[in-house]
Order: C-alpha cells, then structure tokens, then sequence
C-alpha cells in the first residue's frame, strides 16, 4: 500500500512564480470595467425599447384598398 515511495519531486522552473504571477496581471486587465458594463446594458436596454416601439406601431396598408382592385383571380375581365 506505499505506492508513493518511489515517486521523485519534480523540479521547478525558476520563472514560473513570475508567469503565474504575469498571467494574473494579463487576466486582471482584461476585466471589464464597471462603466463598459453600463454601457453594454444601457444599449440592449435602447435596442429592446426600440424594437417595442416599432412593434407597437399599428400596422399601415402600402397598397390603397379599393374595391375595384384585387389580386385574387376572377373572369370578369371574359364575362362583362
């Protein structure tokens, strides 16, 4: 049951408490800030309003309805 008898240490770069260390500070500068935060929910908050707005609008005909004009087919064209 002493399987870690044999194992050996492992040596240790020299540099390698100076890379943890500039790997925290390169991850600490890649936060984001509280201000670029505001911003992003500021603008999805715009964006949402907008497209509610756009949604609410009440729906307009482009073509002008007369009674005359149709697109469905019929033979009145043949039978006048």
């Amino acid at each position: 049951m002493n399987i870690f008898k044999n194992i050996q240490k492992a040596e240790v770069s020299p540099y390698l408490f100076s890379s943890i260390q500039q790997k925290i500070k390169n991850k600490k500068d890649e936060e984001v800030t509280v201000k670029w935060a505001w911003t992003a929910i500021a603008s999805i908050c715009l964006i949402l309003v907008v497209d509610l707005a756009v949604l609410a609008m009440p729906k307009q005909n482009p073509l002008p309805q007369n009674d005359s004009f149709s697109l469905m087919p019929n033979n009145t064209l043949y039978y006048e």
